[in-house]
């Protein structure tokens, strides 16, 4: 996965015209949150070098850059689809409720996964706003 800062994260969300919403936050939340830990062990490591520190600082850049790339993705997803996953999630399960006559295990898979998504990152979102 190719590197990717906030301010080159901003750039491409500018250029292909995607919104910043709740769940995009949460992503770069915790990417936010791996960054910020990365920077405490690479103080320590500056300090005391070691290869086991080492490897957490690569470890937590890896995830933070993973988390950049999913926050893009999503953003990208909720444009496609027309509508945000934490947002408009209510609703897209109320219409899949609707549909399926109150039987979701009827929907197709994508439409499982899109509504596993909408549960996952509620649930992220929720988590960062209560630890704030």
């Amino acid at each position: 996965m190719a590197y990717m800062d906030y301010n080159e994260y901003k750039t491409l969300m500018k250029s292909a015209n995607y919104k910043e919403s709740l769940a995009v936050k949460a992503m770069l939340g915790r990417a936010k949150y791996y960054s910020y830990v990365q920077k405490k062990l690479q103080a320590t490591f500056n300090k005391h070098p070691s290869d086991s520190l080492q490897k957490f600082i690569r470890q937590y850049d890896t995830k933070r850059i993973e988390d950049v790339w999913q926050a893009f993705w999503i953003a990208e997803q909720e444009h496609e689809q027309g509508w945000q996953f934490i947002e408009d999630g209510e609703t897209y399960l109320s219409a899949l409720l609707i549909k399926y006559e109150g039987d979701i295990s009827r929907a197709s898979e994508s439409e499982q996964l899109s509504n596993d998504l909408v549960v996952l990152l509620d649930r992220l979102d929720t988590e960062q706003r209560q630890g704030e």
